[in-house]
């Protein structure tokens, strides 16, 4: 049996991540002894893993968070750890830790998967994102990507060859046995509250919205980002009275249950799952089709609206169009419950089983 060990920053955090990756992990334990490495401890696993999958965490305490100014003793800590455990196989969750793990794997017989969770273009240029592009390119075996368009991205530049290059969609963390009806009048968001996902444009798209319908409500669920206050102000600012905003929850089903329409603002994505989860739930989607993952989730008119990126009006405008159509709202769900049957979980886990089993 294979020793799999997902690299991760921390697995105290609430993301997308976060979630997807201790999803395949869970899935892949069924089949090999699986470990996470977190390279920092900041706070206890947010969310769930098996009971058979062991933690280890390579800076656990304020004080030893001060040795990340030294690679080079973290990287040496990772590789004893890795024999310890005669791991044969690391996947990074984020491109950026092989910064720790490419050199970490040298000399060990372990063989690296690189995971990018965002997208080609994020952090494209920076120095640090090109030192770990390198490092990928020297010491990885594999590199995966969330989406066709990803894929194509770096071919079309010619970093890597088409076979080091594998596709894999993120999974579903859960799935209904059939579609859902919903009767609610709240559009739901979530997400970190960060710049990347532009809840600043959706809460200026809402002043047009909440204008004309009156009835409906916006809910925003997330933390972990650094713009939540700057939220909070703008709110107020434009004198918005049917929003809320609130802290990320665990119980996301009943968020997703209580609202009829989802709403995705974002500047950029990876492959957001939470558009797999909305339309798990029977959600009609409006989204900007941002790169990347959208258009690769939501067929415009059919299971939602792909809206031209930052263009405020019209995304209000389709935000609108199902709010007052009983029945178009209800028609987008059911396609979407159908269209999110493509991303099980015993599907994409089937995939990196694939790509695991022939990892020469």
């Amino acid at each position: 049996m294979k020793n799999i060990c997902f690299t991760i920053c921390s697995l105290s955090n609430s993301g997308g991540t976060e979630r997807v990756s201790s999803i395949v992990a869970n899935a892949l334990s069924k089949k090999y002894n699986v470990f996470f490495v977190s390279y920092i401890k900041d706070g206890n696993v947010f969310f769930h893993l098996d009971k058979n999958i062991k933690v280890h965490y390579l800076l656990r305490n304020k004080l030893e968070r001060k040795l990340r100014h030294f690679p080079w003793y973290v990287q040496r800590r990772y590789q004893h750890f890795l024999r310890k455990n005669r791991i044969n196989i690391v996947i990074d969750v984020d491109i950026l830790m092989a910064e720790i793990s490419a050199r970490a794997c040298f000399d060990t017989g372990c063989k690296l998967i690189s995971w990018d969770h965002f997208n080609y273009t994020y952090m494209q240029g920076t120095e640090r994102k090109q030192n770990a592009l390198n490092l990928i390119r020297k010491h990885a075996s594999q590199l995966v990507v969330l989406t066709k368009a990803d894929k194509q991205m770096y071919l079309d530049n010619k970093e890597f060859k088409s076979d080091f290059i594998t596709q894999i969609y993120n999974p579903l963390p859960f799935f209904k046995e059939s579609s859902i009806e919903h009767k609610g009048h709240k559009v739901l968001a979530l997400g970190r509250f960060a710049y990347q996902k532009g809840f600043d444009y959706l809460l200026k798209a809402w002043v047009i919205v909440e204008e004309k319908m009156s009835d409906w409500t916006l809910e925003i669920v997330g933390d972990d980002g650094k713009d939540e206050a700057g939220l909070h102000e703008l709110k107020n600012q434009l004198g918005l009275k049917h929003v809320s905003l609130q802290l990320a929850t665990k119980d996301v089903n009943t968020k997703y249950e209580e609202a009829s329409i989802y709403a995705l603002s974002s500047r950029f994505e990876g492959f957001p799952m939470v558009l797999l989860e909305a339309t798990s739930m029977s959600l009609p989607i409006v989204a900007f089709d941002c790169k990347t993952g959208p258009n690769e989730i939501i067929t415009d008119g059919e299971n939602g609206f792909l809206v031209e990126p930052e263009n405020v009006e019209l995304f209000a405008e389709k935000l609108m169009a199902l709010m007052s159509n009983d029945e178009l709202r209800a028609e987008m769900g059911r396609k979407a419950y159908e269209s999110s049957k493509r991303f099980t979980i015993d599907k994409i886990v089937g995939e990196w089983e694939k790509l695991i089993d022939e990892l020469k």
